[in-house]
């Protein structure tokens, strides 16, 4: 009961941090500087939503798996390795060693949504590390266009071909994703989970697609409705298997473990 209580006051807040991130990026291009906390709360409270619909040692796994992310991007904005030579910008701080704190809250959660979407279609863990490794490269074709446009959250330091990001990003976003996904593969494999985690990063996926299209970032835009699409179809052949990896018919209520 507490569970659905926190679940339920949380829900409000982050959707109208959701929309208003929407409408303010589409409409305004910038929030306004006094609006700046805005972004990190949004992001902090999805990864808090992941984390209360989650069994404590799922939890422990994304949170592993988050710090593994927010490990290379230190790694990555010290030395260009994996991703390419970038520098945060103030717009999500605070900051440490470079790198907003909020990101251990994004790769947890992108890698949560996918670990929950491929696992009824996928068992050994190595390939679902693999598939989960794809899988985030794929959102950053969506998320990384904005980021690092409309949002201002980094600047690279050599542009690349597409919307100036260059290919190492996406080799590193797939090198550092096979690490999250395999540490969630590893860790939290046995756990059932909920397919509350489905619906919160299909939000994050939805909110990059909007901004990207009202930006006129037609590709990424295009890309981000492919992944919808894709998401819907993967849920329902999923209950077509019989929903398996799925929490119980409680979702967020009663995880399997307490």
């Amino acid at each position: 009961m507490k569970r659905r209580l926190l679940l339920g006051m949380l829900v409000i807040p982050y959707a109208v941090l959701w929309a208003g991130g929407m409408v303010s990026y589409v409409v305004s291009g910038q929030p306004e500087e006094h609006m700046r906390w805005a972004g990190p709360l949004f992001m902090m409270l999805a990864a808090v939503l992941v984390l209360i619909c989650s069994t404590k040692r799922y939890q422990m796994a994304l949170v592993i798996g988050g710090l593994a992310g927010f490990a290379a991007e230190i790694l990555g904005v010290w030395t260009g390795f994996p991703f390419g030579e970038y520098q945060y910008t103030q717009a999500f701080a605070p900051l440490l060693l470079g790198v907003p704190l909020v990101m251990v809250c994004a790769w947890a959660v992108l890698a949560g949504y996918l670990d929950v979407l491929l696992r009824p279609f996928i068992r050994h863990p190595m390939v679902l590390a693999l598939a989960g490794a794809a899988g985030l490269t794929a959102i950053d074709l969506v998320l990384d266009p904005v980021a690092a446009g409309p949002m201002r959250l980094w600047q690279w330091g050599h542009a690349g071909l597409y919307y100036g990001i260059p290919i190492s990003n996406f080799a590193g976003w797939f090198g550092t994703g096979f690490v999250v996904s395999g540490v969630l593969s590893a860790v939290g494999r046995r756990e059932k989970v909920s397919p509350a985690l489905r619906i919160i990063g299909l939000s994050l996926v939805v909110f990059f697609t909007v901004i990207a299209l009202g930006s006129r970032l037609f590709v990424p835009g295009c890309w981000g409705l492919a992944l919808c699409v894709a998401h819907v179809i993967l849920v329902h052949a999923a209950k077509g298997r019989g929903g398996c990896a799925e929490a119980s018919a409680e979702g967020c209520g009663k995880p399997d473990r307490d």
